[in-house]
């Protein structure tokens, strides 16, 4: 009686649970099997969708990755179809990446660029491939190509700087004669700088980053190409990125605002090292500029450098560029009337220090330190200032 109330509650047309859920297990169990030989990613619905959402199932299979299997019929039907379809083409090669297949991918893009004579067709994809074969110089100008072809494409210089670091050798000799005819890719100016300079030719990296400052406007390459350099932890590294700075002081067609800003940077870095004859590359750099335009501390320092590495008259000369009389500048009058006193300390010399003692208290401490060295009595301050 009681089976029998149970089988009415029970509506009409439906089906135990476990009979339903056979035909889903069964096939996922199929599909389990079937994944490893699949060659193409496949959709596969199991009951109906109008149904309960419970017997209804999507099954997604990925895409192959097993070498030497073949095309599925579907993208040989589409092959057929578009046989120089970009979108074909590329999924075609991510099928032969899959794979691992190098050669596949080689020859599928050198015979569509060919026929399509296009630079820019499958060549990421024909990059990684004969760089997986072994021909890096190859691989580095496919790239190339392809930069020269679209200056936007960002991939090309991760790209050259993964193929450059992989082989610094074989990267140059592709990289170099098309740097030269677009010395106006700052990308690419940037890569080929970078490996010249760590492959000891600091020369040639430093006259790319000029080419590429010409006629620009905005930040210097040099001044960013030295910044990068200087985030290094090396004292090689602020040595390297001083020469740059350096470099862009002493250029005399860039702008006097970036020459200036450049030699300060150098200074702060070539100043840690007093044996560096750093204030006579700096005043060497900007011997066209005139000192008015440098700043009063950075003619200060350069001053100070230079009368302490012994150069006093180039001090001096520096200082009279500067047009000080004592009265703008005392600090700076103070340096020329020390360098008049290191190269003759005579009268004159003294003389020259009196008349700026009261100006400031280093003043004054070196006019007592200069009679005191030169046993010279100290003169009667009333009738001095008379």
């Amino acid at each position: 009686m009681r089976r029998a109330v149970r089988e009415r509650r029970r509506p009409a047309g439906s089906t135990p649970a476990f009979a339903a859920w056979m035909p889903v297990g069964i096939a996922a169990l199929a599909l389990a099997l079937a994944a490893g030989t699949a060659a193409a990613q496949a959709t596969i619905q199991i009951g109906d969708p109008n149904d309960a959402p419970r017997r209804a199932f999507t099954f997604a299979m990925p895409p192959p990755q097993v070498r030497g299997e073949p095309l599925s019929p579907e993208m040989n039907a589409r092959l057929v179809r578009e046989p120089h379809h970009a979108t074909i083409l590329y999924e075609l090669a991510q099928v032969h990446k899959a794979r691992g297949d190098w050669k596949a991918i080689e020859q599928l893009a050198r015979a569509e660029r060919a026929a399509k004579k296009d630079s820019l067709l499958l060549a990421p994809e024909y990059a990684l491939a004969l760089d997986r074969l072994g021909r890096v110089k190859d691989a580095t100008q496919v790239v190339l190509e392809a930069r020269v072809a679209d200056p936007t494409a960002d991939w090309t210089i991760a790209e050259l700087n993964r193929l450059v670091s992989a082989s610094p050798r074989e990267a140059a000799s592709a990289l170099k004669p098309v740097v030269a005819t677009h010395p106006g890719d700052v990308g690419l100016v940037r890569v080929a700088a970078t490996l010249a300079w760590r492959s000891g030719d600091p020369r040639g990296a430093l006259q790319m980053l000029a080419a590429a400052d010409r006629n620009r406007t905005g930040t210097p390459q040099r001044w960013s190409f030295a910044e990068d350099i200087l985030r290094g932890t090396t004292a090689s590294d602020s040595a390297s990125a001083a020469e740059v700075f350096l470099d862009l002081a002493g250029d005399s067609s860039a702008d006097v605002a970036h020459r200036v800003s450049a030699a300060r940077r150098a200074w702060a870095i070539l100043r840690r090292n007093p044996a560096s004859p750093g204030a006579a590359r700096v005043a060497r750099a900007l011997q066209d500029v005139p000192p008015g335009q440098w700043g009063d501390e950075l003619v200060l320092d350069i001053t100070r450098g230079l009368r302490e590495a012994g150069l006093t008259a180039d001090a001096r000369a520096l200082a009279e560029r500067a047009g000080s009389t004592g009265t703008a500048n005392p600090d700076l009058a103070v340096e020329k009337a020390l360098a008049d006193l290191r190269e003759q300390p005579d009268d004159r010399a003294l003389q020259g220090l009196a008349a700026v003692a009261d100006r400031s208290p280093d003043a004054g401490f070196r006019y007592a330190e200069a009679l005191f060295f030169a046993r010279a009595p100290v003169p009667d301050r009333g009738r001095r200032a008379a």
